[in-house]
């Protein structure tokens, strides 16, 4: 085994304990955690797999689609045979851990994958390592590695992409370039904001095959025969698929709170630029990625497929109303390529001098800052542990006695509001949120006593709590009903 390979082997399984460090945190705190659940119980229940959506025990979801077909279907089949070798998991706190634990799984073969996809597209193993140390220690990779949904495992497949459209070009058979589409379709059925990875299938374009058209078709047939084969029930009913899209069409349109842009003020550019530079990749490897366009724009080939990718990508991910942090997940890996690909370049364009230096300052300062950032979730995850409780469950705790309803500031609470004794209202710092809470305080001053308490959301008893990177400190509203006869 070559002493690269081995590198991007110890790589890969220290950036697995790393994720497997977050996945003990409560199970009530990511309301898609509980769907993803209530999807494998039911495949425990009845014995039978299924990624149609439909009726599922959840307030949350219960409509026809077949969204994260292949996820589904891997995950709870992984659920229904360990459930019934080891009779684990069982319930919906088994079934979440369950869940997270294929998502660590994942998340740690998508670094290897990074690895592999870089030796295939640029060869050197520098390069490669870089491309793998980027991903491994990228805060919104762990963060969506420690979550039972369906983004570790999207980047695994996205990562597998890109080493079959390397491998393709480097030698590009058709059985290479079927392989390729296969891995498109595979991508595609998993999540479709993902679609940008069809570009991959043009790979004939950069490279010097006489038959390059025919490579194409042939990509894209072996994708659309995957896509079918990765939501095998499509075939038979329609309607469901169709039903899902129209649906997520109609989310990301509207927007979705607070996961959106509020106003001007706010609005989504400046929230990715705030969170991806400052938290979920940094600011060193954004810098390096911005470089890499400009190098691409120069250089052509594969490096302009690649800087095409991340170009309408990027602006798939900003464009929407709806801002998920894990919608950047299409592009984290691929940038992880494009900004190693970048540093590989001036470190070679560059004689031995101040310039070397201050790259290797760069990477390293980059790699530690997310390390840092790590490392203070973790420390702030243990020590929520110990106390059993978090600031956000602290405010509810001290009105158990009372009947007491907690809501987001964004949203109004239902019409049967004021059988409640004590309102909970939580917002944050964006001029959205501080509008709303001057309305709330007029609206209830009369009839309620106002308690205000200002809190920092990072530290919410979970990890990778992002609010706080691009939202800042927020607010809690404590509005306790008056008793009769008081001022």
């Amino acid at each position: 085994m070559s002493r690269g390979l081995t590198a991007a082997l110890v790589l890969a399984a220290a950036a697995t304990f790393l994720r497997a460090q977050f996945i003990f945190f409560p199970t009530d705190v990511h309301i898609d955690e509980p769907i993803i659940a209530g999807l494998a119980q039911r495949a425990v229940e009845t014995g039978r797999l299924t990624a149609n959506w439909e009726g599922v025990a959840n307030q949350n979801w219960s409509r026809p689609t077949y969204q994260f077909s292949p996820y589904t279907l891997i995950e709870n089949g992984l659920a229904l045979a360990s459930n019934r070798l080891f009779g684990v998991p069982h319930g919906r706190d088994e079934q979440i851990r369950f869940a997270r634990g294929v998502s660590v799984a994942c998340g740690g073969l998508a670094v290897l994958a990074t690895y592999c996809a870089a030796r295939a597209w640029f060869v050197g193993v520098g390069t490669a390592l870089i491309a793998e140390s980027l991903v491994a220690a990228a805060f919104l990779h762990v963060q969506d590695s420690c979550y039972g949904r369906v983004e570790a495992m999207l980047s695994l497949a996205i990562m597998l992409a890109f080493w079959a459209s390397g491998a393709a070009m480097n030698a590009p058979t058709t059985r290479r370039y079927a392989v390729l589409g296969l891995a498109i379709g595979v991508v595609v059925a998993m999540k479709y904001n993902a679609a940008p990875i069809l570009l991959l299938a043009g790979a004939p374009l950069f490279t010097s095959t006489p038959d390059k058209v025919r490579k194409i078709w042939v990509a894209l047939a072996a994708s659309v025969v995957s896509f079918l084969v990765a939501t095998p029930e499509f075939v038979f009913a329609p309607s469901p698929l169709i039903e899902g899209v129209r649906y997520e069409i109609a989310h990301y349109s509207e927007g979705h709170i607070p996961h959106q842009a509020m106003d001007a003020s706010d609005n989504n550019l400046k929230f990715w630029a705030n969170y991806l530079f400052r938290l979920g990749f940094g600011w060193a490897p954004m810098i390096a990625v911005l470089g890499y366009l400009g190098l691409a724009w120069r250089r052509g080939g594969r490096d302009a497929l690649l800087a095409l990718f991340l170009v309408i990508a990027a602006v798939l991910t900003v464009a929407p109303k709806v801002r998920f942090e894990r919608n950047a997940e299409v592009l984290l890996g691929p940038a992880c390529l494009a900004a190693a690909r970048f540093l590989n370049v001036c470190w070679f364009a560059f004689p031995p001098s101040l310039t070397r230096v201050l790259l290797q300052a760069g990477v390293a300062v980059g790699l530690t800052g997310n390390l840092m950032q790590h490392g203070v979730a973790l420390y702030d995850f243990r020590r929520q542990q110990k106390r059993f409780s978090s600031p956000l469950v602290l405010v509810p705790e001290a009105v158990r006695r009372d009947r007491f309803l907690g809501q987001a500031i964004q949203k109004a609470p239902p019409p049967d509001w004021d059988k409640y004794d004590v309102l909970l209202l939580s917002g944050y710092s964006d001029a959205f949120s501080q509008r709303a809470l001057k309305e709330w305080e007029q609206r209830l001053r009369q009839d309620w006593d106002l308690t205000l308490t200002r809190c920092d959301w990072y530290r919410a008893g979970y990890p990778f709590s992002t609010v706080e990177a691009y939202h800042g400190p927020g607010f809690i509203l404590r509005a306790e009903k008056k008793r009769k006869g008081s001022n």
